[in-house]
């Protein structure tokens, strides 16, 4: 989901589940979830980086790349239109 105001915002139901970043400009580029157990990693062109976020608890976290905010990951959210 795309939000004009937030920047793009990824959800998801608690749980485990695996998310996939890729950089599409040709640039390597600093991903990192603020979330309690954190997660940072360097995304290269061509190459796909995957987390796998376990009991991440409810709740809203900042999807920061290249030490800028460029979305929200929101967790705990019920399926549904």
């Amino acid at each position: 989901t795309t939000t004009r105001d937030r920047g793009p915002q990824i959800s998801a139901r608690p749980g485990n589940f695996g998310l996939t970043v890729t950089s599409k400009d040709g640039s390597a580029h600093t991903f990192e979830l603020k979330t309690p157990h954190g997660y940072l990693a360097t995304v290269r062109p061509g190459t796909p980086t995957r987390a796998l976020l376990r009991g991440t608890p409810p709740g809203t976290y900042s999807v920061v790349v290249d030490n800028r905010v460029a979305g929200k990951l929101i967790i705990g959210v019920a399926p549904g239109p």
